[in-house]
């Protein structure tokens, strides 16, 4: 089931970016916030894409 995109239940990607745990792992793997956000944009421009599959959602609620 995909997410309802209702629900809320995730952070926002800017949040999870300006958490300082995201922030030291992203370092360590040499993985930049403006690496990550051009990911996140291309993404929405080719939702086929295999990397860009939506992951399931468990709130329970059908999806729009």
């Amino acid at each position: 089931m995909t997410c309802c995109r209702t629900c809320n239940e995730e952070p926002a990607l800017g949040d999870l970016l300006d958490d300082p745990i995201v922030a030291l792992l992203m370092a360590r793997d040499g993985v930049t916030r403006g690496e990550v956000e051009r990911l996140m944009d291309e993404c929405a421009l080719r939702p086929g894409k295999q990397e860009c599959q939506e992951a399931s959602c468990g709130c329970g609620r059908p999806s729009r």
